[in-house]
C-alpha cells in the first residue's frame, strides 16, 4: 500500500527536478559567461559590454550563492559550488571593499575641501527640503547636481533659499553646481551625442578649480568609447591647473574606457576610498557609477559613498587639498 502510494505521488523534488536542473544550467552560464567577461573582454565588445555591466561582481556572487541552493536540491557537485561561493565572494569583495587610511592632519597641512557628486532624480519631481537638508549636513564647499531638472529660474530660487552659504551655477540638461565662495560663468559641451558635460571654474577658500561635470546617457546597449573619449580630451586640455571631473558616468569605474583618464587622473575613491564602492541602484547599489576624478593639482584625502533614501543613487562625498606646483605627481 506505501509503495503504491509513492509511486502514484512522486514527490514536489521529483516533479520540479526538471525546473530545478534547468535553473542550474541556466545560472552556470551567466556565471561563467560575466566571470569570463570580467577577466578578458570586460567592455571591450559593442554589445557584449552591456552582458558586462549586467553582471557585476555583487550580481555574480548572488548568482553563485541561488547555484549552490540549486546543487543542494539536486544533490550534486555541492562541494565544488560551495567553493566557488568562497572564491566569488572574495573577489566581490576585493573589488567593491576599500579602506585607505585618511591622513593626518598636521600644522602645516593645507585646507582641505569638501566635494559632494550626487545624481538626485529630480528630472520629473519637484525638489523638497529635505534635499537640501542632506546637503546642509555634509558642509561641502563644492556640490555637482545631476538630474536636477530643467525649470532653472526654479533651481535657483529653491538652493538661494533653502542653501544660503551655496552659490548657485544652474547649466541645462539638469546640471546645477553649489559653491562655498565665487563661481564664473559656466559652459556646456555634448559628449559624442551622448551625454553631456558642464564647464566651471571656481574659486574655494583662495583656491581656483576646474569642474567638469558630467551626465552620461544610461542608455544600456550604448558603447561608452565615444562619449568618454570626448571627455577625456577635454580633461586633458586642463591638465595644466587644478580640474576635478565629477557626475554620473553612467559607466562602471572599472571600465576599460576609462583607462584613457587614468593617464592623468585619479579616481577619488580607489585612491583614498573608505566603505563600499557600489553606488547604484539604492537601496542594493551594485554599480559604481557616481565617481570624482582629479588630476595631478587635486589630491584625494578621503572619499566616501553616503546612503540615501531620496534617489537612487548614493552621493559621493571627497575632500581633497590643491597641491602646491612644487609637489604635484608630474604628469605622465
Amino acid at each position: 500500500m506505501d509503495e503504491s502510494d509513492s509511486t502514484a505521488h512522486p514527490s514536489a523534488t521529483t516533479v520540479r527536478r526538471p525546473l530545478w536542473t534547468l535553473s542550474a544550467r541556466l545560472l552556470t552560464g551567466l556565471i561563467f559567461t560575466g566571470a569570463l567577461l570580467h577577466l578578458t573582454l570586460r567592455d571591450r565588445v559593442p554589445y557584449l559590454a552591456t552582458l558586462a555591466y549586467a553582471l557585476p561582481m555583487p550580481v555574480l556572487l548572488g548568482l553563485t550563492i541561488c547555484r549552490l541552493v540549486c546543487a543542494r536540491v539536486l544533490r550534486r557537485f555541492i562541494a565544488v559550488w560551495c567553493m566557488l561561493v568562497l572564491v566569488l565572494a572574495g573577489w566581490t569583495a576585493s573589488a567593491t571593499l576599500a579602506w585607505h587610511a585618511t591622513p593626518r592632519a598636521t600644522s602645516t597641512a593645507r585646507e582641505t575641501i569638501r566635494v559632494v557628486c550626487w545624481n538626485a532624480g529630480r528630472n520629473r519631481s519637484p525638489w523638497r527640503p529635505e534635499f537640501a537638508e542632506t546637503i546642509d549636513r555634509l558642509q561641502p564647499d563644492v556640490v555637482a547636481i545631476i538630474e536636477a531638472g530643467g525649470d532653472l529660474p526654479a533651481l535657483r530660487a529653491f538652493f538661494t533659499q533653502h542653501c544660503p552659504d551655496l552659490e548657485v551655477s544652474c547649466l541645462r540638461t539638469g546640471l546645477v553646481c553649489l559653491t562655498r565662495g565665487r563661481a564664473g560663468e559656466g559652459s556646456l559641451f555634448s559628449l559624442a551625442g551622448a551625454g553631456a558635460c558642464g564647464q566651471l571654474t571656481v574659486n574655494v577658500r583662495g583656491n581656483e578649480v576646474e569642474l567638469l561635470v558630467v551626465d552620461i546617457n544610461s542608455t544600456p546597449i550604448m558603447f561608452r568609447a565615444g562619449p568618454l573619449g570626448v571627455l577625456t580630451d577635454h580633461a586633458d586640455e586642463l591638465r595644466d591647473r587644478p580640474t576635478i571631473v565629477l557626475g554620473d558616468f553612467n559607466t562602471p569605474h572599472d571600465s576599460v574606457h576609462l583607462n584613457a583618464l587614468r593617464t592623468h587622473h585619479r579616481h577619488a575613491f580607489e585612491t583614498a576610498g573608505q566603505g563600499y564602492a557600489g553606488t547604484w541602484p539604492v537601496p542594493l547599489p551594485v554599480l559604481n557609477l557616481d565617481q570624482i576624478w582629479t588630476n595631478q593639482w587635486v589630491q584625494p584625502d578621503s572619499c566616501q559613498h553616503v546612503w540615501t533614501s531620496l534617489s537612487d543613487h548614493r552621493l559621493v562625498v571627497a575632500d581633497v587639498t590643491i597641491v602646491p606646483p612644487a609637489q604635484a605627481a608630474p604628469s605622465e
